[in-house]
């Protein structure tokens, strides 16, 4: 079967096609009553038979592949692109902006910081890739822009190490801080930056064994470090700094069956225990903001579309709970990338939802009640969710397609539309290209939305080859990106 579909993808290649066959396994869970065969599940596991199978693959594609006329121009022409200096949305902090850029595919980023439109170079990604390093792409400035907080991995390594920079000199300040994993460990910085809290694990050595418990620690300004909360292994916490509340985090607890618990820790510095602000329940909870005393989160806990609610904290009882914003015929997108999906701006919030392939941006006043909205532009892909300026009140938002490596918009205060920030300049035009959504039928079923990219210029005849792609994962879908 393996044999026969490489064959047909490269149909030219026909009898002289000589890539490897393998055999499906009888692999079949069962979800809610039915039942879903998965043969070659076997082939995601890293062991010697898949690996040897993927080289026979690989070695079968570049025969076919060097034998092409135009191949190397066509290889110079993808490489210049690669090349392509891209930013991420900027990290607002004390009137300054923190940033990662690199080359198309984040592959050595660097990061920088920008004072009244001047950017300075605060790590160089080819030097930290030089020594077996790279930069994770979240970066955590304390609220005042003195300092920013940024990952440190091995190359292709998940242990993490949080270095503290002073943005005006460049120098790392103090010890860094070891036992973090990228991706899975959450940073907020407390009492305007003079504390810390993070979430570290206990990191196996070997990459491939489970990570042990995580730990939220709180390290105040002379070292002393401080466990909040704990969790099993398969536990994932994320924390933020209330807003308007320099000494209190706010902790999204998540299980590893899905289900997530909403605290609060309100003296985080001192001897403040975690109080539950809402239940455990199937789905994922993440903060918004504040509005007034009440605290706003975008929920799917008894939700699975999602929802913005609010839950105002009490001192002489229990939390109080309302729904701000009621679920949409569209979903709240789950993607949040280094940003969010939904965000308290002054008096407005702004929800991120998934329209069938698409998004849009909707504004709702603080009683929830919509505004206005905005339209992303078609065939794009949100790199980063919404990232919220505290001095100016603005956002930042990262979007990619496939002719565009990466844009950032500033949505100004007061306005309802995307302003282009920064953009990253490929070795083309990318305007010279167009993504438009098309649908595609199927029988017996609603017509299947696709986004076909070409050529401007070129007409779409039906005569043309195509490169068809897909991806999707928990509940999210792949839309075009570079």
């Amino acid at each position: 079967m393996w044999r026969t579909e490489i064959c047909m993808g490269l149909a030219s290649l026909a009898a002289a096609c000589t890539a490897p066959s393998t055999t499906p396994r009888a692999i079949v869970d069962r979800y809610h009553g039915v039942e879903i065969s998965d043969p070659y599940r076997w082939l995601e596991e890293d062991r010697p038979s898949t690996v040897a199978f993927k080289n026979a693959l690989d070695a079968t594609a570049r025969r076919y592949l060097s034998a092409l006329p135009g191949l190397p121009a066509l290889e110079a022409k993808v490489a210049a692109a690669a090349h392509t200096r891209r930013i991420l949305a900027p990290q607002p902090a004390g009137g300054r902006l923190f940033y990662v850029e690199a080359d198309a595919a984040m592959s050595v980023p660097s990061v920088f910081v920008e004072d009244a439109g001047h950017p300075r170079k605060l790590l160089d990604g080819p030097q930290l890739h030089a020594a077996g390093e790279r930069v994770h792409i979240r970066l955590w400035p304390t609220p005042d822009g003195r300092r920013v907080g940024v990952g440190i991995t091995s190359t292709g390594g998940r242990r993490m190490r949080l270095t503290v920079i002073d943005a005006h000199s460049g120098r790392r300040l103090g010890d860094d801080i070891p036992d973090l994993v990228a991706g899975r460990s959450s940073v907020a910085w407390l009492d305007g930056g003079r504390s810390l809290a993070f979430v570290r694990f206990d990191v196996p050595d070997d990459v491939n064994a489970p990570l042990g418990e995580p730990k939220l620690i709180v390290r105040s300004p002379d070292g002393d470090e401080r466990v909040v909360m704990t969790g099993p292994a398969d536990t994932r916490l994320t924390i933020w700094t209330r807003t308007g509340h320099p000494g209190e985090l706010v902790v999204a607890r998540r299980s590893g069956d899905g289900r997530t618990s909403v605290w609060r820790v309100p003296d985080a510095t001192a001897s403040g225990s975690p109080q539950s602000l809402v239940a455990q329940g199937l789905g994922r909870s993440r903060y918004a903001g504040d509005l007034a005393d009440k605290m706003i989160f975008a929920t799917t806990v008894d939700a699975p579309q999602g929802q913005i609610i609010s839950v105002t904290p009490a001192t002489d009882g229990p939390p109080r709970t309302e729904v701000v914003i009621a679920p949409a015929q569209h979903p709240i997108d789950s993607w949040v990338g280094t940003g969010e999906m939904a965000a308290v701006v002054k008096d407005r919030i702004f929800v991120v939802y998934r329209r069938h392939t698409a998004w849009v941006i909707a504004i709702h006043d603080g009683a929830g009640r919509p505004t206005d909205s905005i339209e992303l532009p078609t065939g794009t892909s949100m790199w980063t969710g919404l990232i919220t300026d505290r001095t100016s009140n603005a956002l930042y938002v990262s979007l990619s397609e496939f002719a565009d490596p990466g844009t950032v918009y500033r949505i100004r205060p007061g306005q309802s539309r995307l302003t282009e920030w920064r953009g990253a300049r490929p070795p083309y035009d990318p305007h010279a290209y167009v993504t438009e959504l098309v649908s595609y039928p199927r029988p017996g079923q609603d017509p299947a939305p696709m986004f076909l990219s070409r050529r401007r210029d070129l007409t779409a005849d039906g005569e043309r080859p195509v490169l068809v792609y897909g991806y999707g994962w928990g509940g999210w879908s792949a839309a075009p990106w570079f």
